[in-house]
């Protein structure tokens, strides 16, 4: 008999998706977390980008008590990797229902947003 509660991270193993990482038991960056429920229709499976490997158990947990209690985690080398490499698996840093701002989840900074070494070298020149 199982003494698993339907609010337990339940860990299971999503085969969709291969790491970039060398070592990812060694691994500090990020990665997706990919969690679903007992009922697909109801609670279907989500990618979640989390920048910190550390934080993967607190979050499966989080989703687990949202109802998403099975999860798997592929680590990665960034956000940028991800979606260029898996373009189909839309992430997300919250689940269905939650609003961002209730969600624990860092939000994604888009690409475009991140500034580069010559950004401030040119707002120099113009001044």
């Amino acid at each position: 008999m199982s003494t698993t509660s339907n609010t337990s991270a339940v860990p299971m193993t999503w085969n969709h998706a291969t790491t970039d990482v060398v070592d990812p038991a060694a691994h500090t960056g990020g990665g997706v977390l990919h969690v679903n429920g007992d009922i697909l229709a109801t609670h279907p499976q989500q990618h979640l980008w989390i920048p910190d490997a550390s934080d993967f158990q607190q979050y499966a947990d989080w989703a687990a008590s949202h109802g998403y209690r099975f999860f798997d985690v592929t680590p990665y080398s960034s956000v940028t990797a991800w979606i260029a490499a898996y373009p189909s698996f839309v992430l997300s840093t919250t689940l269905p229902g939650i609003s961002q701002t209730q969600s624990p989840i860092p939000p994604l900074v888009p690409v475009s947003a991140q500034p580069t070494q010559q950004q401030p070298q040119q707002q120099q020149q113009q001044q």
